[in-house]
């Protein structure tokens, strides 16, 4: 009986804390839900899933870890959610995305105030003193 399934993942960082945002950011415990169910489906009994992370350096330094149940449960529950909106969206030609109107955009908040603390700092772009 194969109680392990594992993915190669490449990473900047391969350390534990940085590396556990990686999955979140990335969607990898959504991968291992899909992967055990896939896998299932097949009839092979997967117990645990562990990534292999792999640093993107020259010295290509690598950690294992066995992602935890609970992460593969929500990651799991996730992948059944955007499989459901896929097919919602297959049905009615709909896809969710950007908006299709045209919007305003400003600069952030902070960068009013930090023009008006600088009121006698140059203004410069890509390097170049502009004359205002």
């Amino acid at each position: 009986s194969l109680s392990l399934l594992g993915d190669l993942k490449s990473t900047v960082d391969a350390r534990l804390d940085p590396f556990s945002r990686a999955i979140d950011s990335y969607g990898y415990h959504i991968s291992a839900g899909m992967y055990l169910r896939g896998m299932a489906a097949l009839g092979h009994d997967f117990r645990d899933f562990a990534l292999i992370a792999m640093r993107k350096t020259e010295s290509r330094d690598i950690a294992a870890y066995q992602l935890a149940p609970g992460a593969i449960e929500i990651g799991l529950e996730e992948g059944m959610r955007l499989l459901a909106l896929y097919h919602e969206c297959e049905q009615t030609g709909k896809w969710p995305g950007l908006p299709a109107d045209v919007q305003t955009i400003d600069l952030p908040p902070w960068r009013y105030s930090a023009l008006a603390r600088e009121d006698d700092v140059p203004l410069t772009i890509g390097g170049v003193e502009l004359e205002v």
